[in-house]
């Protein structure tokens, strides 16, 4: 389309998702959580009246538009960041989780920004619980659903005729692994093992062969910090 952009939704604070706010002149409204916006001022790239720094933020909750065009925001939690959101689209039954839900992998975790291994659980979960009416997920960084599958013009725009979504039911059993991947950690904090004794030890993987482990150990460091922390 050559239609301007004019509404820029930041998921969360990092520079792959709010760098770019400068680069959209036409934009007339830029929407994120409240502490992205904090962090984008202590990042010190921003100051106040900035051009790309968000002027409208939220806590909790924020709606945009009307009927098939409404967007709903929300904030459950500290998890990747202190500020992720969750975007949907009820009306077309889509919901992009940016980071929250990056791909089918262990989890990121900045902890400088506000970031929670520990509750990066409870706030997928809560997630799961309480959005409903979503058949498809857009990832942070998965594959990006764009091929088409359908045979004719009539097949355009439905379901049926996209693939690469993930669904709600992708995301479900994503929440489960983050849940039991940190409830084995944990375990082996309280057993006293050393970082690498717990990363050697997870067996989560065994009961999600589909999931990188790449950043495994970046996790259990995470976790560990939190946990000696309490």
């Amino acid at each position: 389309t050559d239609l301007p952009v004019t509404t820029i939704i930041n998921s969360h604070y990092h520079s792959g998702h709010v760098g770019s706010n400068g680069e959209f002149p036409d934009a007339e409204l830029i929407i994120a959580h409240e502490n992205t916006r904090a962090a984008m001022l202590r990042s010190g790239v921003y100051q106040e009246g900035s051009f790309g720094l968000p002027e409208t933020v939220f806590q909790d909750r924020f709606s945009l538009l009307d009927d098939l065009d409404r967007i709903e925001l929300y904030h459950f939690g500290t998890a990747h960041t202190d500020g992720d959101i969750v975007v949907v689209f009820p009306e077309k039954a889509v919901a992009y989780l940016g980071d929250l839900f990056p791909d089918k992998v262990v989890p990121s975790v900045d902890a400088e920004h506000g970031g929670s291994a520990l509750a990066f659980p409870d706030t997928l979960a809560e997630i799961v619980a309480e959005i409903n009416g979503v058949d498809r997920v857009i990832t942070g960084h998965g594959p990006f659903p764009t091929t088409y599958a359908g045979r004719g013009r009539r097949d355009r725009g439905s379901a049926r005729a996209w693939t690469g979504f993930m669904t709600w039911d992708d995301l479900a059993e994503y929440a489960d692994f983050v849940q039991e991947l940190v409830a084995e950690v944990r375990q082996a904090f309280s057993a006293s093992r050393t970082i690498d004794e717990a990363v050697e030890g997870v067996t989560v993987q065994e009961r999600y062969p589909a999931y990188d482990m790449t950043g495994l150990n970046a996790m259990v460091k995470v976790l560990y910090s939190e946990l000696a922390s309490r």
